[in-house]
């Protein structure tokens, strides 16, 4: 009898033993996700107390793709062309912009760059006006100014052959949901003159994609934020307009946070024609392709990935995403099959130091089939192998910041082959 009362007793203290564990492994779990959320919103730099390697520790010369990274840091008020071992061998600024930080760099095929500016935080004036901070940019391959125009610009933006520039902005808009005025920071898809600045036309995310995509939670959360609030109160009692409404970036009525934009080049079968656009739309878990003539939505998928960024078509018509949320601390790049809607392949890193960005991250399919993975919260680029294997790893430089050892971020990055250089720089001045 005391036998078995005995042993009672060491199982119920296994147990307990176990379930601390448990705690304790969830209580990390709650900890890391905690230190990924201090970046939010958007912050241009994180604690560099992970003790990561800093510059280029893994070099598999045998396997990785040819080529230059093109990327800026979040804090810099220019980009620089990288060559493979971490070092800056060009570079793009302008001097009155000093003061800028840039969120996101392009080149196109004349050596001309185009940049957003995009700061941590928007400003309110002392009577409640937005001052305006965001901006599109371009400069040309001297580091001349051609133009620069001020507006709520963001994340992304594609050249197009008819010497375009497809981009987005927000504006505040009311629109309707569930029978309900809803104050809203509505995304706009942008059409500009590349050569001007001029914008030529525009479309509505809500007018596209409609209320359906519109997340309740989200909804009640920002219902929750008194200075959002406020705001909803006065457009239910009818006592403000559209023009007189006054939102946030990141912090009130961001419903959609469109992040991604890219150009369909070849028909698909059943998905998408040529000229159609492939978009990535965070709140609502959504990616999905966009009528070239921007009539609506042609095909989609929903929730299959959680605050996904930067989709992207493969050589052999798959999708591959960011997928920011995976699941809880982790991240993957997936590539789905858009005709039959399911994951077919994917990269996750459950081993030391793990994927995990909460925001931001990018992908790009490598010449040689290899994949660029930008882990934009630790600061970090990986090219790895489709079976998995990191052959190259760039970590950027920490720097001192108030007092604290501090990582910029790299929001997005794009490996340029040298083929592709000596096309925009046929005279190898690169």
């Amino acid at each position: 009898m005391r036998f078995k009362i005995n042993y009672l007793i060491l199982l119920l203290i296994l147990c307990l033993s176990a379930c601390k564990i448990s705690k304790k492994d969830e209580s990390t779990l709650q900890e890391e996700d905690a230190n990924s959320l201090k970046t939010l919103p958007y912050a241009s730099f994180v604690s560099a107390d992970d003790k990561q390697a800093e510059g280029v520790k893994i070099f598999n010369k045998d396997k990785i793709a040819d080529g230059y990274n093109f990327f800026c840091r979040r804090n810099q008020s220019y980009v620089c062309l990288y060559d493979i071992n971490g070092t800056c061998v060009k570079k793009w600024g302008y001097e009155a912009g000093n003061n800028l930080q840039w969120q996101y760099a392009d080149i196109d095929e004349k050596d001309n760059v185009v940049f957003i500016v995009k700061p941590e935080e928007e400003s309110l004036g002392p009577d409640g006006s937005k001052i305006v901070s965001n901006a599109l940019g371009k400069l040309d391959s001297s580091n001349n100014l051609i133009w620069y125009k001020k507006g709520r610009f963001h994340h992304d933006f594609i050249f197009l052959d008819n010497d375009e520039i497809a981009t987005f902005a927000r504006k505040e808009r009311i629109v309707s949901w569930r029978g309900q005025k809803l104050p809203i920071l509505d995304d706009k898809i942008l059409f500009l003159n590349a050569s001007t600045g001029e914008i030529k036309r525009e479309y509505s995310i809500y007018d596209l994609v409609g209320e359906k995509f519109i997340d309740e939670e989200d909804v009640e959360k920002l219902k929750r934020r008194p200075d959002y609030a406020e705001i909803f109160q006065k457009v239910s009692s009818g006592s403000i307009r559209d023009d007189e409404i006054v939102l946030n970036h990141d912090r009130g009525g961001d419903v959609f946070h469109t992040n991604s934009i890219l150009r369909i080049p070849r028909p698909i079968k059943g998905v998408a024609d040529v000229g159609d656009y492939l978009i990535s739309i965070r709140q609502p878990n959504f990616v999905g392709i966009i009528k070239g003539d921007m009539s609506g939505v042609k095909w989609f998928v929903k929730d299959i990935f959680k605050k996904q960024h930067q989709p992207i078509l493969l050589a052999n018509n798959n999708f591959m995403v960011f997928d920011n949320k995976w699941i809880k601390g982790y991240s993957r790049v997936a590539e789905i099959d858009p005709v039959t809607k399911s994951v077919v392949w994917q990269y996750n890193s459950e081993r030391k130091p793990k994927l995990y960005s909460a925001t931001r991250g990018g992908v790009q399919e490598l010449k040689n089939g290899n994949i660029l993975v930008v882990d934009s919260s630790h600061g970090k680029l990986l090219e790895v192998t489709r079976n998995k294997e990191i052959v190259w790893q760039y970590v950027t430089s920490s720097e001192m910041k108030n007092g604290r050892k501090v990582r910029p971020v790299i929001y997005r990055a794009k490996r340029f082959s040298t083929e592709d250089l000596r096309k925009i720089f046929p005279n190898g001045e690169f």
